[in-house]
């Protein structure tokens, strides 16, 4: 079946946001009284759900309060950008009729600022934040856009994206680019890699 629909994940995806996250969760772990980490240790031991993340480092976790704190503080030492080219590209694909939505675990007002910012307005059929569990919930956020399963790909960067795709039953273009390497995410088999979203076209559009 020909590719009509992506649904996107955001960060590493879209957004060069990995730094920004980190200094933002340096001071969620400052105000949790959690012993700061560095970027290279980050790099390594992030994971989704996010949640899991800080449940391997303490039993008091408080969701809310984590994304108070989240919200004060991103952006605030660093700010995301876009990845190069990333308006092209997607512009590109809405010219020939595909349909493209978000599902990400980020919150919701940095997306809609980033989608501002990087000039996205007019990009998306729709965009779902705060995702917690997307191998949880993909599945059913796909009912929600009303892609066609066979139609459609999701592109993701961590192996928690290529489980929610292959327990949604879409197919899985893994971005080598984000949050983790290419050798991590050949391991986890997606029928897809890109080294740049600059190669996203000859996928879709072949």
């Amino acid at each position: 079946m020909p590719i009509r629909n992506i649904i996107f994940d955001w960060s590493g995806v879209i957004s060069d946001d990995f730094f920004a996250v980190y200094k933002a969760t340096m001071e969620i772990f400052k105000k949790l009284d959690m012993k700061e980490i560095t970027f290279e240790k980050f790099r390594t031991e992030f994971c989704l759900p996010y949640m899991d993340f800080y449940r391997k480092r303490t039993s008091e976790v408080d969701k809310l309060l984590i994304n108070q704190i989240f919200l004060e503080m991103y952006g605030k030492k660093v700010r995301a950008k876009p990845y190069k080219n990333v308006k092209d590209v997607l512009t590109e694909l809405k010219s020939k009729g595909i349909k493209m939505a978000i599902v990400t675990s980020q919150l919701e007002p940095f997306i809609k600022e980033e989608i501002s910012t990087f000039g996205l307005d007019d990009i998306f059929h729709q965009v779902h934040t705060n995702i917690d569990d997307k191998v949880a919930d993909l599945g059913k956020l796909l009912k929600r856009t009303g892609f066609e399963k066979d139609e459609t790909v999701f592109v993701g960067d961590t192996p928690h994206d290529v489980a929610a795709a292959k327990k949604a039953g879409l197919r899985m273009v893994a971005s080598a680019y984000g949050y983790v390497d290419r050798k991590t995410m050949e391991k986890e088999n997606p029928d897809f890699i890109i080294d740049s979203i600059e190669e996203l076209p000859r996928i879709i559009l072949k």
